[in-house]
Formats: C-alpha cells, structure tokens, sequence
C-alpha cells in the first residue's frame, strides 16, 4: 500500500463528511482488478471472468511461473477477489452518504477484525497518530477478517503478488504492457489502438507533477487580469444564485 499497490481496502486521510476543518482517517473497501463487484457475480459476465483467468496466467508467466502453477494462481486469485466481491457495497448503495460514514474507534476496528493487526499496519504506512476513523463499509471490512482466516497464506501472496504486477504493468517491459492493455485496454474498454507512448509519458509526468505544470500554465495563459474577470464572474453567480433562492418555496 506505501508503495502505491492496492489489495483489500484502501485506507487514507481525507475530510470529515461533517466537519470539514478536520481531516480524519477513512477505510474503504478494495483490492477488485475487475470494473465492478458484479463483474464477479453476474452470470453474464462469466466470458469476462474466463478472459481475465487467461489474463491473470499470462502474466504470471512473464514473471517465469510455468504454465500449469500460472494457472493454479490465477483460479485462486480469481476466487479470493469474488469473495471480495460478494462482501463489497454496490454502487448503489455508496450514493448514501449517510451510509458511508460509520466513526468506529481503532480500539473497536480491531475487535471487528481480530485476525489483521491494524497498529501494525497503520504503523508500517507511517499514518499519523489517531483514535477514531471512518469505517466507510464496516460490513465489508468485517466479513474481510472471515476471508483472511479461511484463505490459504500461499493464496494471500499470490494475490498481493498480482496486485504489484497488475499496478506496475503500464511501466514495464513491452511484453507486460502489451498484454496489460489487450485485456484491459482492448478487450474491457474496446480501444483499438493504444495510446502512442510519447502520450503516455506525457500523462504519466503530469499525474506526478501535475501543480508544478500547472503553475507553468498559469504563468503562461491566465495572467492576474483573467483572474480577476473569473472572480467577478464567481461573485456574480453567487449573487444569483442567492437571489433565486430566496425566491424559492
């Protein structure tokens, strides 16, 4: 997770819902390399889910698993993610916000999940110290202490393995980044052609240093004078805008 690698939930700090001057610790469900918890679930998407086993094997091997264990792996793997799935919220449900926010102590987050040692883990990510936090999907993360139990530790591993090779795909060699994208970009998202590299390390550089580009942008195309027409715009909306809801019922 330091690392930037998912695998079942992903924790950060982020605003308070309810207090927007303070930012709290939030745990979320995670770890799915399919678009959607049905995805795993829905019988019409069982090609989808044979295609990704395929997927899934392939890549194993270019890291120099033979073709049989590949395979092995990648049933266990596919296995360990549908029971994610059948415990993850829908996105239904997530529009609630209500429903997605559940403050639990860390003293009770970790009655819930007896088998995962949360001060170990908050401690390695080097979190800052804290006492409460949102558990978005409390649900989920306690039917994830029943999954860790019951999965093999060897099962574990491979599918933190494939967390690592799946993120890191886009960035290394041709083999792994053409077989990432004929599965994910070619197959799941129906792109013919992909990007030409030159773009991708263009999109790549401004996801890393996307402020410090930007600022190179505003000097060159929003001097103060288009500043200030935007503000005045703004102040003017939020007159309006005032105004007609004053008028309403």
């Amino acid at each position: 997770h330091s690392e930037g690698f998912g695998g079942f939930f992903y924790a950060g700090g982020n605003t308070d819902p309810k207090n927007a001057e303070m930012v709290i610790m939030h745990l979320f469900q995670g770890g799915l390399s399919l678009t959607d918890r049905d995805d795993y679930l829905e019988e019409g998407s069982q090609e989808m889910r044979d295609k990704y086993v395929e997927h899934v094997a392939k890549m194993f091997q270019l890291i120099g698993t033979d073709e049989a264990e590949s395979a092995k792996k990648a049933q266990g793997i596919l296995a360990l993610e549908t029971q994610l799935a059948q415990n993850s919220m829908s996105r239904v449900d997530m529009r609630d916000p209500d429903r997605m926010y559940n403050m639990r102590s860390r003293k009770e987050l970790q009655l819930s999940t007896p088998n995962f040692n949360w001060d170990n883990y908050f401690d390695a990510a080097g979190a800052p110290a804290f006492d409460d936090l949102n558990v978005a999907m409390p649900d989920y993360i306690a039917n994830l202490n029943k999954i860790i139990l019951n999965t093999d530790l060897s099962t574990i591993k491979d599918y933190l393995t494939w967390k690592v090779i799946h993120g890191s795909a886009s960035m290394l060699s041709s083999d792994f980044d053409t077989e990432n994208f004929n599965f994910y970009g070619k197959y799941l998202y129906g792109q013919e052609v992909q990007q030409p590299r030159w773009r991708r390390i263009l999109n790549s550089t401004s996801g890393c240093l996307g402020e410090a580009i930007g600022q190179l942008y505003v000097e060159r195309h929003f001097p103060a004078e288009a500043k200030e027409r935007m503000l005045n715009l703004v102040d003017n909306l939020r007159v309006a805008l005032g105004e007609r809801i004053k008028n309403l019922d």
